[in-house]
C-alpha cells in the first residue's frame, strides 16, 4: 500500500516560492551564490538509527534557560542534512532566519557577519552570538565582535531569539543567536565521522596562473554510555587554500571538545573547550569601475589578518523531584582572543607605495557567570504559572594597539616601534552586573502574559594614549604630539518588557515589546584611523523592539510564522562625511563616527516550511522552505538636514530565501536561492563615491544546486555548485579592513565532498 501525502495548499507554497524568485530574479542585474540547507533525508525500510527533528520549530515556552512565551524564537535542526554538512557559507546554515542580512566577502565562511532588522552585519556585533549558550564575542560588552566561527559540521542546532531576548541576554538590539554543538548523544555507544571536501573556482584571473580552490577536512568522535548518563564529543576542522580572488590565501583550524553527564539523580553537568587559529591574506577592496570590469582582480598583496581564540564553559543544572520546586542552573565561561590586522589602508583608487603597513592588534580576556532559577506551579484552572529569576556578571579587559608595521608582503605581525610607540595604545577594562526577572501569568485559560524587567550596572573605562603627526605637502613634520586619555563611564540601565500568547486550534497569536540598550564599544572610542574620526561626545544607543505575529502547524506538518515588527533605534551610531580643521589645508574631509539620529525600522517576516510530498514505500520525499522579509527604515528627529528622512544604511527593502529538497532512496537533490534588495551604506544615501567606501549595494539574486548519494556502511558523496549562474555581486563596502572599498562575493564554485559516519 503506497502512502502518498499531497496537499494542493502545500503545492501553493512551492508555486509561491517560484513566483517570488522569478520576480526577484527578473528585477536584479546581479546574483548571489547560495546553497541552501537540504532538508531531505533518506527513507528506508531498515530500522531507524537516528531521526531528524523538525527543520524549523519554536523554542520551549518554559525551560531551565528561561521563558520564551510570546517571543519570536526559532530553532533550526537540520545539521544532519547534506547541504548543511557540506556548507562553506553561513547563508546556507541560516536560511531559516527571515530578514538576515549576511556579509559574504571571504572564502569558506571564515568570518561571521549577520545583521537582522536593519542592524549592521559587521561581525554580528548587534547580536548576542553564543556557542552552547555562552558568548563567543571577543568582549561581549566592550568589543562585541565575533571573530570565532563554530565548525559547521559540528553544529546540531541553531537557535535564535529576536529583540525580546534583551531581558535575558543583555545589551544588544538584534537578539540572541546560539550555535548548539553536538555532545556525543547523537548515537549510542562509540561513533565517529569524517569528511573531506575540495572546492574549485573555474576560470582564471588575468595575469594570475594560480588555480584557485581550497580543501576542507573534518573529523569527529562521540561516545555515550549504555545508560545514557555520560557522554563526550570531540571535533576538529581544517580549511586551507585560496579563494575566488588572488591574494586570498588562508589557513584555519578549529576544534571543540564537549562532555557531560549526571551527578547523582538530581544534577546534570555539561562542559566544553573550544579553540581556533586562523591566518588569512586579504585582497583589498575595489572601486565601482574595477568591480564592473574585472571583479576578480586584486591590487593588494600585503594585507593579512590573524586571529586566535580560546574558550571554556561549564553548565550545571538540577532536576527537581517535584514540578513546583525551584529549578536551578548555572553557566560560567572564560574566553581569551587575539586579533591582528596588517596592511595598507589606502583607498582602492590609490597605488600601494610598498612602505610601512598599518598594524592594529587587540588582546581580549573576559569571564562571567549566569545563575538562574525557574519555578512553575499550577493555577486553579490547570494552567501553568512560571517565574524565572537571574543574576549575571561579566568582567572583561582589552588591550588594543595601532602603529606602523614592518614593510614587505609577508604576514609578519610586528611593530616597527615595540608596543606601537609611534601610534596608539589603550587599555579597556569593563564590568557588567545584571539582575533580571520574568514571569508567565495565565489569568484566563489559553492566555499567557509575560512581564519582565532587567536591571544593569555598567562600568567601562579607557586608559591610553595616541600619537598624532601633522605633515606638510612635502611630507615634513609640522607637529608631533602625544595625547593621553583617561575616561570612565558608569551607568545604571533598566529594561522593561512584556509579552503575550494566545493559543487556539493549533495556532498561536503572540506579541512582545521590550526596551533594548547597546553600550559604546572600543571601536567607538579609539581615535586613530585613516580618514575617520570619533566624536568625543558619542553616547550609548537605546531602542525598543515590538513584535506581533501568528505561528503554528497546518496541513500535516506545514509550519508557518508570520509577524510584523517595529524597531525604534535612538542615538544610532554611524558615519557621515564632514570637514575638520587642518593646519595645512585648512579643512580636511573625514568620516565622523557619531550618534547620527534616531531611526525607525518597520517590517514583516514570514517563514513557511514542511513536507510537500512523501511516499514511504517508494522512499521518496519532497520538502520546502521559504523565508522572507520586507522592511522600510528611516532616520527621524535628526539635527542634520543631510540625513533627515533618509533611508537607514544596510537595510535591504526585501530579503527572500527558499529551498526545495528532493530525496529518492539513496539519492538526494536540493536547489536553493537567495534574493536581496538594494541598500545604502551610509546615512546620506550616496549612490556613488570616488573611493568606493560608500555608495549603493545593488540588489542581487543567486541559485545553488546540490546532488548527494548515501551509500552503504555510512559513506556519502555530494557534488555542489554554488552560485550556479556565476553572478557578480557584493554585499559589503569596507571603510577600512579588510578593504577599503567593494569586497566582491565569490563567483561560481564546484565542490565535491566525501563523508563517513559509523558506530558500534
Amino acid at each position: 500500500m503506497v502512502k502518498l501525502v499531497l496537499k494542493s495548499s502545500k503545492w501553493s507554497m512551492v508555486a509561491m516560492s517560484s513566483v517570488l524568485f522569478g520576480s526577484a530574479f527578473g528585477q536584479v542585474q546581479t546574483q548571489l551564490p547560495d546553497s541552501l540547507p537540504q532538508m531531505a533525508r533518506e527513507l528506508s525500510a531498515a530500522p531507524v538509527v537516528e531521526s531528524r527533528p523538525d527543520a524549523v520549530r519554536w523554542m520551549q515556552s518554559i525551560g531551565a534557560e528561561g521563558i520564551y512565551t510570546g517571543m519570536k524564537s526559532r530553532a533550526f535542526a537540520w545539521a544532519e542534512t547534506p547541504a548543511v554538512q557540506a556548507a562553506q557559507h553561513h547563508r546556507q546554515l541560516l536560511i531559516a532566519v527571515p530578514g538576515a542580512n549576511i556579509w559574504q566577502s571571504d572564502a569558506a565562511g571564515l568570518q561571521l557577519g549577520i545583521g537582522v532588522r536593519g542592524l549592521s552585519p559587521s561581525r554580528s556585533s548587534h547580536l548576542s552570538v553564543r556557542q552552547n549558550g555562552m558568548p563567543i564575542a571577543a568582549d561581549p560588552l566592550g568589543y562585541p565582535e565575533a571573530y570565532y566561527t563554530p565548525p559547521t559540521r559540528a553544529v546540531r542546532e541553531v537557535r535564535m531569539v529576536s529583540g525580546a531576548g534583551a531581558l535575558q541576554y543583555g545589551s544588544q538590539l538584534g537578539g540572541m543567536l546560539d550555535f548548539v554543538m553536538r555532545d556525543g548523544r547523537e548515537h549510542p555507544g562509540l561513533w565517529s565521522g569524517a569528511a573531506l571536501s575540495g572546492v574549485g573556482y573555474p576560470g582564471k584571473v588575468e595575469g594570475d596562473s594560480v588555480a584557485h580552490g581550497f580543501a576542507h577536512a573534518f573529523a569527529e568522535v562521540g561516545w555515550q554510555n549504555p545508560e545514557g548518563s555520560q557522554h563526550v564529543y570531540g571535533a576538529i576542522e581544517h580549511k586551507s587554500g585560496q579563494g575566488w580572488r588572488p591574494n586570498t590565501n588562508f589557513n584555519t583550524t578549529t576544534g571543540i571538545v564537549r562532555g557531560g553527564g549526571d551527578i547523582g539523580l538530581a544534577w546534570y553537568w555539561d562542559a566544553d573547550v573550544a579553540w581556533m587559529d586562523r591566518v588569512e591574506q586579504q585582497p583589498g577592496g575595489l572601486t565601482d569601475a574595477d568591480f564592473a570590469s574585472a571583479a576578480r582582480v586584486s591590487y593588494r598583496d600585503r594585507n593579512h589578518f590573524r586571529v586566535n581564540h580560546r574558550s571554556a564553559a561549564l553548565r550545571i543544572q538540577n532536576r527537581p523531584h517535584r514540578t513546583e520546586a525551584w529549578q536551578w542552573s548555572g553557566r560560567f565561561h572564560w574566553l581569551q582572543a587575539e586579533r591582528e590586522s596588517l596592511g595598507f589602508l589606502g583607498f582602492p583608487n590609490r597605488v600601494d607605495p610598498g612602505s610601512f603597513r598599518e598594524l592594529i592588534s587587540g588582546t581580549f580576556r573576559h569571564g562571567g557567570g549566569d545563575v538562574r532559577a525557574v519555578k512553575r506551579w499550577q493555577n486553579a484552572h490547570g494552567s501553568i504559572h512560571a517565574l524565572t529569576l537571574g543574576a549575571q556578571a561579566l568582567k572583561g579587559r582589552g588591550l588594543t594597539m595601532q602603529g606602523e608595521g614592518i614593510p614587505g608582503a609577508d604576514p609578519v605581525f610586528d611593530y616597527v616601534v615595540p608596543n606601537a610607540g609611534d601610534g596608539s595604545r589603550y587599555m579597556f577594562p569593563n564590568l557588567q552586573l545584571a539582575l533580571h526577572a520574568q514571569g508567565a501569568w495565565n489569568p484566563i485559560p489559553g492566555w499567557v502574559f509575560t512581564p519582565g524587567l532587567r536591571l544593569e550596572w555598567i562600568d567601562t573605562r579607557a586608559d591610553g594614549q595616541y600619537r598624532e603627526e601633522i605633515l606638510d605637502g612635502a611630507g615634513n613634520v609640522l607637529e608631533d604630539s602625544v595625547f593621553t586619555q583617561v575616561e570612565r563611564r558608569t551607568r545604571a540601565v533598566g529594561l522593561p518588557g512584556i509579552g503575550f500568547s494566545r493559543k487556539f486550534n493549533g495556532i498561536e497569536l503572540y506579541g512582545n515589546a521590550v526596551s533594548n540598550y547597546r553600550a559604546i564599544n572600543y571601536s567607538d572610542i579609539q581615535l586613530r584611523n585613516i580618514g575617520r574620526q570619533v566624536d568625543p561626545n558619542i553616547r550609548d544607543e537605546r531602542g525598543r523592539n515590538m513584535d506581533i505575529g501568528l505561528r503554528g502547524v497546518l496541513l500535516d506538518g506545514l509550519r508557518f510564522d508570520f509577524s510584523v515588527f517595529q524597531l525604534n533605534y535612538e542615538d544610532r551610531i554611524g558615519l557621515f562625511a564632514t570637514t575638520v580643521p587642518d593646519p595645512v589645508i585648512l579643512q580636511r574631509v573625514v568620516l565622523l563616527r557619531t550618534n547620527i539620529a534616531d531611526a525607525r525600522t518597520r517590517g514583516a517576516e514570514v517563514t513557511l516550511g514542511g513536507t510537500i510530498l512523501e511516499d514511504v514505500e517508494r522512499e521518496t520525499r519532497l520538502e520546502g522552505l521559504l523565508t522572507g522579509s520586507v522592511m522600510t527604515s528611516r532616520y527621524i528627529a535628526s539635527e542634520e538636514s543631510a540625513f533627515r528622512d533618509k533611508e537607514v544604511e544596510l537595510v535591504p527593502d526585501f530579503i527572500l530565501r527558499g529551498a526545495l529538497n528532493f530525496s529518492f532512496r539513496k539519492w538526494g537533490m536540493d536547489i536553493g536561492g537567495h534574493a536581496v534588495g538594494a541598500q545604502f551604506t551610509e546615512a546620506t544615501n550616496a549612490v556613488w563615491t570616488s573611493n568606493a567606501i560608500h555608495g549603493e549595494i545593488p540588489a542581487f539574486a543567486v541559485f545553488d544546486l546540490g546532488v548527494d548519494w548515501r551509500g552503504g556502511a555510512g559513506w556519502d558523496l555530494r557534488l555542489s555548485v554554488n552560485n550556479l549562474t556565476d553572478a557578480r555581486y557584493f554585499t559589503r563596502r569596507a571603510a577600512a579592513y579588510p578593504g577599503p572599498g567593494i569586497l566582491p562575493a565569490d563567483g561560481r564554485s564546484i565542490q565535491l565532498t566525501i563523508g563517513f559516519r559509523g558506530w558500534d
